[in-house]
């Protein structure tokens, strides 16, 4: 093989490498969605939307109401995962 080219195995562990790499730098919030806190905000939005449906049905207000129990849920999950 000629000098600076990589065989099949090393391209495969360098294609590898950089796709590991670069998971954690291209994914915004990714050192969120590695944490255990993560998966309660994930419920707490999963039951909340399904109280709010049950209880309201589809309509702009409770639509409104998911994008606030979802945000909320999301800023209070991810001060608890800094501040862990």
């Amino acid at each position: 093989m000629a000098p600076g080219r990589a065989g099949p195995a090393e391209r495969l562990s360098s294609a590898e490498e950089l796709r590991h790499q670069g998971l954690h730098e291209n994914v915004p919030y990714s050192w969120l969605y590695s944490t255990p806190i993560y998966l309660v905000v994930a419920a707490v939005v999963a039951v909340g939307t399904a109280v709010l449906m049950a209880r309201e049905g589809p309509s702009k207000a409770t639509g409104a109401r998911i994008c606030a129990l979802t945000g909320v849920a999301l800023v209070l999950g991810g001060l608890a995962a800094v501040s862990s």
